[in-house]
């Protein structure tokens, strides 16, 4: 998988370049399992360049799938990365740097056991799993969270010599994984085990469990502070004693946020609760529903300005979400979803705090939709929601799930019936326009010459339709790269918009300085001069300068340029070696002058020369020139360029390299 790396690069003073949405809009969904075998309990990500990464538990003695779309390409074939059989429960993350891990729990016919597996950004190939939890001790159900940092930490339940414990386990960014450590010991079951993390690498788990006194469950929660887990405290009033469902999230500051459903004679109730970082104590919970509904399957998450979000469903099953500002306090529920037979909506933010919610709609007394709808940061209400699967057979659980990228494209997955088996399918929310990489204005130019102008368009999930500049003097051209003569003096702003199939746009501005044409021909402009590789291998090609670049090679360097006008451009190959001081110059070392003082001298190894167009261009250099190969070593690459009337020369520039066997 080649990662998108965005290259705004400029050779005038450009402004405002980015995306600009006009259309948000949900594409058709795809089928990402294979069919012939129930595939259920999708989960998906998206890694900040937009790239979505999926998985799946499918068939019978089940296995763990896998499937990746990197941004702007096709969703791949479905994987397994899970060993053995049996495997079930994947959940996922997602570190700022594009790593995913994957975690599940697997039975062997004796033990379960708890497994990760890491898909590095920038690669198609997941890792070789590994094992989290010792053999004999029962793992099971893992939860796992992830720190801007990219340290993952992975949290499950286990029976270890006869008791009920809660284990976890951390992996270090760039590191391997820690054995496992208990954080807790229960004699009841441990269910909705939940795990939070900050960008301190402080961490918090909450799960449910009896109290040990009574069957009645309570909500627990243990801290990590400085490496270490503090004992697990009741976070639960003690007089609340039927509690479910209870969930984690943290904001930047290391403040935890829980929620958890509480179970009345005559109604269930949502109440949340916090802890503080500075004194370690979790706040009595507060009520988000009144006692007179039945609410129910809670959730909570942090978006990326540090405000919370719960959200549940209540009686009639419609979805609801409450929001408590950083620093503020509960705004009261607001619905999400219409009344009718709904599934709880999950939540998923961009950088601004633009928010997707998606769940499972009913259509029927068994047939369901997967439906979504956005709310725009700082709003008030949901926008109306839309229906995002293809038919009314969305299978009723799991609910479906939703993730984004910080420019706010995202993409949400659930499981559908063909008719004889549950699919996994997921569909892209395409909600910001083009990004416009190497963009290319010039900084200047004269009257009557040509000036070049260019950018490459890339959008995360659709085509690009059209790509439209403005010239500043009343003009327009189209295409990713166009050229324009201007034949008057002065300063013009440059516009360039380009707009992908769904109609979202893009758009970046820029500024050129044209200049009467005098007999003085100014020297040629030489920009965006830039290599491919600093250190490489030596091939057998004859160096050649090209329009367009074919890719990058094995073996040399690519070195890319632009210029303003037809000109001879010439690459002096220089090492500096040591010489000797003879008459206040430095000369190349000789017998005669070896008792002179030594002194750095530079010295051309090779040249080569080109005449080349306006425009942009790349040479693929491998160490070849004439007959001849440069020598293993560190070189400078001297680039210069001479226009063709004035023989005017630019200023040089110097790239450094090494040609390593």
């Amino acid at each position: 998988m080649t990662r998108r790396a965005l290259l705004i690069a400029w050779a005038g003073a450009v402004c405002c370049a980015g995306a600009a949405s006009a259309a948000p809009t949900w594409l058709a969904p795809q089928t990402l399992s294979a069919t012939g075998a129930n595939a259920a309990y999708p989960q998906i990500v998206m890694a900040p360049d937009g790239e979505a990464v999926a998985v799946w538990q499918r068939g019978t003695g089940p296995v763990v799938q896998a499937s990746v779309r990197p941004a702007g390409g096709a969703w791949g074939a479905p994987v397994t990365i899970s060993t053995g059989s049996s495997a079930q429960g994947p959940v996922l993350a997602v570190d700022a740097q594009g790593d995913v891990t994957a975690a599940w729990w697997q039975f062997d016919g004796t033990y379960q056991t708890v497994w990760a597996a890491r898909l590095p950004a920038g690669s198609t190939t997941w890792q070789v799993p590994e094992q989290l939890s010792a053999t004999s001790d029962q793992g099971a159900t893992p939860a796992i969270a992830v720190d801007p940092r990219g340290d993952v930490t992975a949290v499950w339940t286990a029976l270890a010599s006869g008791q009920r414990t809660v284990e976890t386990a951390q992996l270090p960014a760039g590191g391997a994984w820690s054995p496992p450590v208990t954080i807790a010991s229960t004699p009841a079951n441990v269910e909705y085990l939940s795990v939070a993390t900050d960008p301190s690498d402080n961490a918090v788990v909450m799960w449910t469990a009896a109290d040990g006194t009574s069957n009645a469950d309570v909500v627990h929660a243990a801290y990590r502070s400085a490496g270490a887990w503090a004992a697990p405290v009741s976070v639960s009033p003690a007089s609340q004693t039927n509690l479910v469902s209870s969930q984690v999230a943290m904001d930047a500051r290391g403040d935890a946020f829980g929620i958890w459903t509480l179970i009345n004679s005559d109604s269930e109730q949502i109440e949340a609760t916090e802890r503080l970082p500075g004194n370690g104590i979790w706040q009595s919970p507060t009520a988000l529903t009144p006692s007179t509904v039945y609410a129910e399957d809670p959730s909570v998450i942090v978006d990326p300005l540090g405000n919370v979000w719960t959200t549940w469903t209540i009686t009639g099953s419609q979805g609801q979400t409450d929001e408590e500002p950083a620093g503020g306090t509960w705004q009261g529920p607001v619905d999400v979803s219409p009344t009718g037979t709904s599934g709880p909506p999950q939540l998923a933010f961009d950088a601004s705090g633009d928010a997707v919610a998606v769940w499972l709609q009913g259509t029927g007394s068994t047939t369901f939709d997967a439906a979504a709808a956005t709310r725009a940061a700082g709003a008030t209400a949901w926008q109306p929601p839309t229906e995002i699967s293809s038919s009314t057979t969305a299978m009723p659980l799991p609910a479906p799930t939703v993730a984004a990228d910080p420019a706010g494209d995202a993409a949400a997955i659930w499981t559908e019936s063909d008719g004889s088996y549950g699919v996994v399918q997921a569909a892209g929310f395409d909600a910001s326009g083009p990004q416009l990489d190497e963009l290319s204005i010039p900084e200047t130019g004269t009257t009557g010459a040509p000036v070049r102008f260019a950018v490459s368009p890339f959008d995360i999930w659709s085509a690009i339709a059209s790509t439209k500049w403005a010239f500043g003097d009343g003009t327009s051209g189209t295409g990713a790269g166009v050229t324009h003569t201007y034949a008057r003096a002065g300063t013009y702003t440059i516009s360039v918009v380009s707009t992908d199939a769904v109609g979202n746009a893009g758009h970046a501005a820029g500024a050129i300085r044209i200049r009467t044409a005098t007999r003085s021909v100014a020297a040629p402009s030489l920009t965006g001069v830039s290599e491919s590789h600093r250190t490489w291998r030596e091939g057998g090609k004859r160096a050649t300068v090209t329009r367009r670049a074919a890719g990058r090679a094995p073996v040399g360097t690519t070195f890319s340029f632009a210029v303003n006008e037809v000109a001879r451009v010439t690459f002096a190959f220089t090492q500096t070696v040591t010489g000797r001081k003879v008459s206040r110059k430095c000369r190349a070392l000789a017998p005669s002058n070896r008792r002179r003082p030594a002194c750095r001298l530079t010295v051309t190894r090779a040249t080569l020369s080109y005449t080349v167009k306006a425009g942009r261009h790349r040479l693929h250099f491998d160490g070849r020139y004439d007959r001849h190969k440069l020598a293993l070593g560190g070189y400078a690459a001297v680039m210069t360029a001479v226009n063709t009337t004035s023989k005017r020369r630019s200023r040089p520039h110097t790239l450094r390299f090494t040609i390593v066997r």
